[in-house]
């Protein structure tokens, strides 16, 4: 959908997850931010905020995408999983949209979307970003990740106002609630990475709590995924693999908790474009999440990578 179109010949339609309670404590920000993007570009903005978040699954926001997908384009308000699972519907259902991700939810660490005060003049100076994504191969079909995908059995999540682990299987049966990292995996997992013909074959770990795969950008470079990685290192290196005997995702992890645990050990290793992971003999409670959401329980996992997948708007430089 081309950006030189008349701002009165676009459509503009509103995403608003409500089933997050970060984005429930912004909906007054929300609301004036929409009121003053309206203002400004003198359009309408469709959306919808007597919504049902009585559960978690996505049917509502299903609901919204529907309507919003005949459109011009989108602004989404959530968090990266939000963002995520929308730039996955219009992946797959190859729509033709403009798309704006704004920021509100409770995990904002992906690159492309922006900030609630960016919305005032983000159509100033609009500049079209081309993603590239982690796709990961479950059952025959396709989820692409523009942050990082892991084998776990909990994911990050608000509960009750505070920063925890929810249960992975308990979001996927309607249920939010706490729960302790489990193994994913033992020895007899494998992981082995492919480049053409050639396949190297990850050591194995007698007990193992996360597998991910995960963009190296600059900060990831410089911070490490807890297992070596720095920036002359990873030059060259679009993403990675960590593997550890640790829950390295765990919010709420105490000092106590950490304590009382072995010293922890990973592996890393930096991937290619041209690289494919393949992931065997997972435990019966390891499921797939990626960027926050959680997808399905799984017991093999095959991962790629992809190139300009989609496109996003974010403003530019000037104001």
């Amino acid at each position: 959908m081309s950006l030189k179109a008349g701002l009165k010949d676009r459509t503009f339609y509103a995403i608003i997850n409500f089933a997050s309670e970060s984005v429930k404590n912004n909906e007054e920000a929300i609301r004036d931010a929409l009121f003053r993007f309206s203002r400004k570009y003198g359009i309408q903005v469709t959306s919808c905020f007597e919504t049902d978040s009585t559960t978690h699954n996505w049917d509502e926001i299903d609901r919204q995408f529907n309507i919003a997908k005949h459109g011009s384009d989108l602004l989404v308000f959530g968090g990266d999983g939000t963002q995520t699972y929308i730039l996955n519907k219009i992946i797959q259902e190859e729509v033709d949209i403009n798309i704006i991700g704004i920021s509100v939810g409770t995990m904002n660490i992906n690159a492309f979307s922006i900030t609630l005060s960016e919305l005032d003049y983000v159509l100033d100076f609009p500049q079209i970003i081309e993603l590239d994504a982690i796709c990961c191969h479950v059952n025959e079909k396709k989820y692409f990740c523009f942050i990082d995908s892991v084998v776990t059995t909990t994911c990050v999540s608000r509960i009750n106002g505070k920063i925890s682990q929810a249960s992975a299987e308990g979001i996927l049966n309607g249920h939010k609630y706490r729960s302790v990292p489990e193994l994913v995996g033992n020895k007899d997992t494998t992981i082995v990475i492919k480049n053409g013909m050639d396949a190297i074959s990850l050591p194995s770990f007698n007990k193992i709590y996360t597998i991910s795969c995960a963009f190296l950008n600059d900060g990831l470079k410089a911070r490490v995924l807890a297992g070596g990685a720095d920036p002359s290192t990873c030059a060259g290196f679009q993403w990675g693999i960590i593997v550890s005997d640790f829950p390295l995702v765990w919010a709420d992890v105490t000092q106590e908790e950490l304590q009382l645990r072995a010293p922890i050990k990973s592996l890393f290793f930096p991937l290619l474009s041209t690289n494919s992971v393949g992931i065997q003999h997972l435990s019966k409670k390891a499921h797939l999440v990626i960027d926050g959401n959680v997808i399905s329980k799984i017991n093999s996992l095959n991962i790629t990578y992809a190139k300009n997948v989609c496109k996003i708007i974010r403003a530019g430089g000037n104001k």
